[in-house]
């Protein structure tokens, strides 16, 4: 349990070096949102990759395409567990 605590207050150094949020005026609380939303959106992204298969009415055979898939799924904290709603793009 020690290990994450160091882990975890180093991670907070190290956002503060990076952001200087608290020598730019803002309070504890709003770091604090700061640190979250960006842990939330870092936690969100996914990048897959693969092969997608399409077939539709009136094609002969499927066509094969080779895939790779960013995309960011919302916050479990927020939206229901079984609410999924990505967006991305083909790369």
């Amino acid at each position: 349990m020690r290990q994450i605590s160091r882990s975890d207050q180093n991670s907070w150094q190290q956002f503060e070096a990076k952001f200087g949020l608290k020598a730019k005026g803002f309070t504890d609380k709003q770091i604090a949102f700061a640190q979250s939303v960006l842990s939330e959106m870092l936690g969100s992204v996914g990048y897959f990759t693969g092969n997608l298969s399409v077939i539709a009415p009136g094609m002969a055979a499927p066509v094969a395409y080779a895939v790779d898939h960013v995309i960011g799924v919302t916050s479990r904290s927020v939206f229901p567990h079984s609410f999924l709603w990505t967006t991305g793009s083909t790369i």
